[in-house]
């Protein structure tokens, strides 16, 4: 299992900025699409698909595009608009896969890209994206609609994708949230932040079959922007509730950002029980 606050690694060379104002549009890659369809959520994904995944393959039902020697059919995830004060922006994600693979396994990823829009010109100009197939998920899928959102992380209008994710395994199930955020021209991992532990799968009268110590079952509630908030990525506070190997647990949490690695860093005094 990778370490739950893994760093994105970046280069030296990227610039440290978090997101697209107005004064920044005249610098963008400007697409095909224009603006004035962003409302019209089914043409916008058609254009978008079209763009940046080719052609549409009735038989598959997705957009086909050959890369990196296999071919990757892909579809629509999700869409959010956020607004930076002067303009919409599209954070929209795309998930599918490589076609012809088997993808029965829990750690067979599925394919994720992700792609930040504006409509600050008469045409879609792009702010951010990532790599088209970043490997994402499990048993071949990306996670479920619902486990994505877009988030305000700091100042002036930072935003970024925060995607449930997690595993169960031997009676405990770990649950976290990867951040994926902007920095440059490019859509980067943040990092991860905890979500829940329980180890109550493996437990019988209030005690680890495998430990012999009592249970623990914690959740955080994440506040995203919780202080720093004119900083460009703020700092994000977990608030615990539950039980900590049978006591009550109600520890809150600060998780700022590193600018050396780019990414939120794991506390300090995060308690090594609850890591997976």
């Amino acid at each position: 299992m990778m370490n739950r606050f893994m760093p994105a690694i970046l280069a030296s060379t990227f610039a440290f900025i978090s997101c697209l104002t107005n004064t920044h549009a005249a610098s963008l890659e400007v697409t095909k699409i224009p603006s004035s369809i962003a409302g019209n959520d089914k043409e916008l994904w058609k254009q978008v698909m079209a763009g940046f995944y080719g052609k549409y393959d009735r038989r598959q039902k997705c957009w086909v595009r050959k890369a990196e020697g296999k071919s990757w059919c892909m579809r629509p995830h999700t869409l959010h608009r956020v607004s930076d004060g002067a303009a919409s922006l599209y954070f929209m994600a795309i998930g599918g896969g490589p076609l012809g693979e088997a993808n029965d396994c829990h750690a067979c990823a599925g394919a994720l890209g992700l792609l930040v829009l504006t409509d600050a010109q008469p045409n879609l100009g792009v702010v951010a994206k990532s790599a088209r197939y970043m490997d994402y998920g499990g048993w071949g899928k990306v996670p479920a609609e619902e486990s994505f959102a877009v988030h305000r992380i700091g100042a002036p209008a930072n935003f970024a994708w925060a995607i449930e994710n997690g595993w169960t395994g031997q009676g405990v199930t770990a649950t976290w949230t990867d951040l994926f955020g902007i920095i440059g021209d490019q859509v980067k991992s943040l990092g991860q932040l905890p979500a829940g532990f329980s180890d109550e799968g493996n437990c019988d009268n209030g005690v680890n079959l495998s430990t012999q110590e009592k249970c623990t079952a914690v959740s955080f509630e994440t506040l995203y922007a919780a202080s720093r908030t004119d900083e460009t990525f703020a700092s994000i506070m977990l608030k615990g509730s539950g039980t900590l190997k049978g006591e009550t647990f109600g520890q809150n949490y600060t998780v700022d950002f590193d600018r050396t690695s780019m990414s939120y860093k794991e506390p300090a005094d995060f308690p090594a029980a609850l890591k997976p």
